[in-house]
């Protein structure tokens, strides 16, 4: 629709400020719009009526952070347990509920169906440095996931524990 405007306006033809303000409203829509920085949304992702993107409330995503707090504590214990296969299991189960948390809070949807395809989709919102890290605690827990054999030290496993917390730590930023 833009388009067509700038057409008419380079073919001479009279465009009101109103018909060209209504083009560029329409055009942004279209767009994907980072972190819901529209008017109708505030800094955290909410609209006045305290919905976000997803039309979720904040409570939604507080219930989802217990959740998430609670196997964080499953996660540490299974460490401490040197059980790091099921500790890696709930790190990797957990990770890609909090990015699907996520996504869902600034888009209102996720396209991805596995870890990789969501750890992709957050990129416009991570730096590459936590990107990385979210693949690497990807990859290390995909081993016990996936049972290929490799053992796993305390240090990687400590290592994809910080990369969920820091995830969830996201999730607490926009519920805080």
């Amino acid at each position: 629709m833009l388009d067509e405007f700038v057409g008419m306006i380079v073919a001479g033809v009279a465009v009101t400020a109103t018909t060209i303000a209504a083009a560029v409203i329409s055009h942004k829509k279209k767009t994907k719009t980072k972190k819901n920085t529209t008017p109708k949304f505030n800094e955290n992702g909410f609209d006045v009526n305290g919905k976000d993107a997803a039309e979720q409330y904040k409570s939604y995503y507080i219930a989802e952070l217990e959740a998430l707090d609670k196997k964080l504590y499953t996660v540490k214990k299974r460490m401490d347990e040197s059980d790091f296969e099921s500790a890696c299991i709930l790190i990797r189960k957990s990770l890609e509920k909090a990015i699907k948390l996520y996504l869902e809070h600034w888009d209102g949807y996720y396209e991805g169906n596995n870890l990789y395809s969501l750890i992709d989709e957050c990129e416009e919102y991570f730096d590459k440095e936590f990107i990385s890290k979210l693949h690497s605690a990807r990859m290390h827990c995909n081993d016990a996931v996936h049972d290929s054999g490799e053992e796993k030290t305390y240090n990687q496993i400590y290592f994809c524990y910080k990369v969920l917390e820091e995830m969830i730590g996201e999730i607490k930023d926009f519920t805080s």
